[in-house]
C-alpha cells in the first residue's frame, strides 16, 4: 500500500474513533453518515447547490486526501478553544499499538503516558504558532493540517503533521490525530 493511501486510512480511522466518543455521539444523535434524519425519516441526501459566493475549485493533482469535496484552500489559525480530547492522547497516541503505533515516535521527544498534559501543550503550541492549511471537506466538516516541529520535553523536536476537524454540526475545531512527517 502506498504512503498516501495509508495516510488516508489512518485519518479515516481516527475520524471513526472521534465519532465513537460518547460525549460527541450525544451531539450527533440526529446525524448519521450519508444524511440527516428528521424524526426517523430520511431527508434529501443531495449536497446543497453552491451559492453565487462560493467558489468551486477543480480537484488538484496532489497527495492531499481525496475522499471529500474540494474548495479553494485556505490558511487559518486553529482557534484557542479547539478541543484536544484527553482520551485521544491517553488511549491512542501514547499507547503502544500493533498497527499505526505513534507512542514510540512520541517517546523520542519524551512524551509518555505519564505526561499527556505536556503532549497536549506541545500540540497546542504548534497550532498557535503555525497556520493550518485546509485539506478537504466531507459530511463531518472541514479538515485542516498543521505541519511543523513538535517541541519535546527532552529538547528533541519531532517533525509532525497534526490533523484538525472544523466540525460541521457545531463549527467547533477538534484535534483528530498526529502523524510523523516523513517528507
Amino acid at each position: 500500500m502506498d504512503k498516501s493511501k495509508q495516510k488516508d486510512l489512518d485519518i479515516e480511522s481516527d475520524v471513526i474513533h472521534l465519532y465513537s466518543d460518547r460525549d460527541f455521539t450525544q451531539k450527533l444523535k440526529r446525524f448519521r453518515i450519508g444524511g440527516f434524519t428528521d424524526m426517523g425519516r430520511e431527508c434529501d441526501r443531495s449536497p446543497p447547490a453552491p451559492s453565487a459566493k462560493e467558489e468551486v475549485a477543480q480537484p488538484k493533482n496532489d497527495n492531499s486526501l481525496r475522499t471529500g469535496t474540494t474548495k479553494s484552500r485556505q490558511n487559518r489559525k486553529i482557534p484557542d478553544d479547539a478541543i484536544i480530547p484527553d482520551t485521544k492522547l491517553t488511549r491512542y497516541l501514547l499507547v503502544k499499538r500493533e498497527q499505526d503505533d505513534k507512542s514510540n515516535f512520541l517517546a523520542q521527544a519524551g512524551f509518555t503516558r505519564d505526561n499527556p498534559d505536556q503532549l497536549k501543550s506541545a500540540i497546542r503550541y504548534l497550532a498557535d504558532t503555525v497556520e493550518a492549511v485546509e485539506d478537504r471537506s466531507n459530511e463531518y466538516g472541514t479538515f485542516y493540517r498543521v505541519k511543523g516541529q513538535l517541541m519535546g520535553v527532552n529538547n528533541t523536536n519531532l517533525e509532525v503533521i497534526t490533523v484538525w476537524l472544523n466540525r460541521k454540526i457545531d463549527n467547533q475545531f477538534q484535534f483528530i490525530t498526529l502523524i510523523p512527517n516523513k517528507e
